[in-house]
């Protein structure tokens, strides 16, 4: 389920037309930085879960969303001004596609917050986070 609604995810943010780059996350954000890429770029990756305390006894039915983190890095060394106003599209951009959507059977998607993670020699870097609500089965 937890590829599933990834790859599902991944292929809505490639929508974006704004986007050269969306791909899994793996790593640290140092790597994002200091390794060569197309950006800007769209990194998603899976954060986990917090599950409610059971509440029928003898039912083996969970409550919970999941929570997975979209990393936003762009770069633009001749103006920071544009930078930033480009990494203004692509969140709207983000929020637009993934508000609502309807993650294959698994359930719903709703964002959490979005948050500046770093802003140093040109390179900024948002971090957007959006649960997915799960159906009950």
């Amino acid at each position: 389920m937890l590829t599933e609604i990834q790859d599902a995810l991944i292929e809505k943010l490639m929508e974006i037309e704004a986007v050269k780059l969306v791909d899994a996350w793996v790593g640290e954000e140092e790597e994002l930085l200091t390794q060569p890429a197309r950006i800007p770029a769209l990194y998603l990756v899976y954060e986990g879960t917090v599950f409610e305390p059971k509440g029928v006894i003898g039912a083996n039915l969970t409550d919970s969303g999941l929570s997975y983190g979209v990393i936003l890095i762009n770069k633009n060394l001749q103006s920071r001004r544009k930078c930033s106003e480009d990494c203004n599209t692509i969140i709207e951009a983000v929020r637009a596609k993934l508000t609502g959507y309807e993650v294959l059977t698994y359930g719903w998607v709703w964002p959490v917050s979005e948050e500046l993670i770093s802003a140093e020699s040109g390179n900024l870097m948002y971090g957007l986070r959006y649960n997915v609500h799960l159906k009950k089965q």
